[in-house]
């Protein structure tokens, strides 16, 4: 990054977006997300977001700082354009922020090259499956990019002379970390890996002794868990005065008994994880992506054979770089497994490791880097679009098939009144059989009459009344375990008989008995 970080004096945030960087950047954004912009369908989930009144469920899941922005700034969030458009607003905003971090103050061609990496990563396009999480998560990382600002200002001051000002910057960075782990509870670690790349690049400019890398680890991790605690102290505020409990949802991606019991097969597990998604895995991903694993080693490689590190600073550099690629999957390693939309600090690692290679001073290593940024702008589109096309094509056949069940009830239903409550259950799944890949931890790609293995009540009859088929309710529980054996003697959908009008219920048989929706 030599050369690209010069020391310049750092604008205001608002100054620099009336200036053509951020333009240009909200441009590059409208290129890689131009489809999910001008398109718009349903998502799994989006199906229960738009029904809900109020958006207390992010309250049971600890994610207050969604709750605030769901309630006072996009009610509703499954609707197209807007919560998409406001995310890129918020990625070039927090963009802008990192860069003046590091001292860069007119953006140069390299910076507009990698951008790409920091916002339209796969991990953002699975996390942008979910309307209710993609706009917050963009004000998320401009929080996170505030904290990274007043971290530089906390590893800067000299200790402890200054301890007024390094204790002022360690209070608003912790406070800007807590806010964005409010919305998204990992963006605790795109602030570690964004705080420890400013670590390296300080590096650069600065002479670099032992004791002072020691000062700033400490002062990251100071940040880091006063985050923590501030945003855990604001959670139970919320809680308490709201008459919250926590619901079960995040509880389920902790497994420490589990590590503890066998952390060899969790250290297996997490191990495997890291490589297929550094190494562009099609598992990941969707299709192979062999820029991702060479962009990674440029940036290693920037590290150990590049001009920015002399002698024993390139082994502190070296462990800092490693640290940086393993932060994202300390959760991986707690729960045994996370889906990817959870890895929001990959994008940072990615960029990072880019920055990296591509300003390391020796023209081969240079050169490599550029190929292998090239293969991965490359990667992240084909990707990104695969996903898309799966999802189109499996929108459509939802569509199809939510008026085909609706028409067959009403054949089956005497006097069939669009106005009249009608009780349905529904048993089992129709998985959508895709020409395309899909990503098992992701939503693109399903259908609702698939996902969660058959659930009429929270995903086919929500998504029908979505679409305008409003007069369909679940029966209730006691008689859903009653209909177990009506439904043994029904064949599958769409063969005659699959839906039957029984007494005044209307039972419609999916699939196979896969795992009914309850536990009887």
């Amino acid at each position: 990054m030599q050369g690209l970080f010069a020391a310049n004096r750092m604008d205001a945030i608002f100054s620099r977006i009336k200036r053509v960087d951020f333009w240009i950047l909200l441009g590059i954004f409208f290129v890689f997300y131009f489809y999910k912009l001008v398109n718009y369908g349903q998502m799994i989930d989006d199906e229960k977001a738009a029904l809900r009144a109020a958006p207390i469920i992010w309250l049971t899941q600890g994610r207050w700082g969604a709750y605030l922005f769901e309630l006072l700034v996009l009610p509703n969030p499954p609707i197209p354009f807007l919560p998409t458009f406001l995310f890129g607003i918020f990625m070039c905003a927090g963009y802008l922020i990192v860069m003046a971090a590091h001292d860069v103050d007119r953006l140069e061609p390299l910076h507009y090259l990698t951008f790409p990496l920091f916002v339209a990563f796969p991990v953002w396009i699975f996390l942008s499956a979910f309307s209710s999480n993609v706009a917050a998560s963009g004000l998320a990382m401009v929080f996170s990019a505030l904290a990274l600002k007043h971290c530089k200002k906390l590893i800067e001051q000299d200790w402890p002379r200054n301890f007024k000002k390094l204790a002022t910057h360690a209070m608003a960075a912790a406070l800007f970390c807590a806010a964005a782990i409010g919305i998204y509870q990992t963006f605790i670690f795109v602030v570690a890996v964004l705080a420890l790349g400013l670590v390296l690049t300080s590096a650069q400019r600065n002479h670099w002794t032992i004791s002072r890398v020691a000062v700033q680890l400490l002062h990251v991790l100071a940040v880091l868990l006063l985050g923590l605690l501030f945003y855990k102290i604001i959670d139970l505020v919320f809680m308490r005065a709201l008459h919250v409990e926590r619901s079960g949802y995040v509880e389920q991606f902790s497994n420490v008994d589990q590590l503890l019991a066998k952390p060899r097969e969790m250290l297996s597990s997490t191990w495997a994880s890291l490589k297929a998604i550094y190494g562009g895995s099609a598992q990941k991903y969707g299709v192979e992506v062999i820029g991702f694993p060479l962009l990674m080693l440029s940036g290693v490689l920037g590290v150990v054979f590049g001009r920015s590190f002399r002698g024993w600073q390139k082994v502190w550099a070296s462990i800092i770089v490693a640290c940086i690629a393993c932060i994202p999957f300390m959760m991986e390693l707690i729960s045994g497994g996370m889906p990817l939309r959870t890895f929001i600090a990959i994008p940072s690692v990615f960029w990072l490791f880019s920055m990296l290679g591509m300003t390391a001073g020796v023209r081969w290593l240079e050169g490599l880097a550029g190929i292998a940024l090239v293969l991965s702008l490359y990667g992240v589109m084909h990707s990104t679009n695969t996903l898309q096309a799966t999802q189109a094509y499996v929108r459509s056949h939802d569509q199809i098939m939510a008026a085909d069940i609706y028409r067959r009830i009403a054949e089956v239903s005497p006097d069939f009144d669009r106005t009249k409550i009608y009780m349905v259950d529904v048993f089992g799944a129709k998985e959508f059989e895709s020409l395309y890949p899909r990503i098992a931890s992701s939503t693109w790609g399903y259908s609702f009459f698939e996902w969660d293995d058959g659930n009429p009540e929270g995903r086919m009859l929500a998504h029908m009344r979505a679409l305008g088929y409003a007069n369909l309710r679940v029966v209730p529980f006691e008689q859903r375990k009653e209909n177990l054996k009506k439904f043994e003697e029904m064949p599958m959908w769409p063969a005659t008989g699959s839906v039957k009008n029984v007494d005044g219920t209307i039972l419609v048989k999916l699939g196979r008995y896969r795992g009914y929706p309850f536990n009887f």
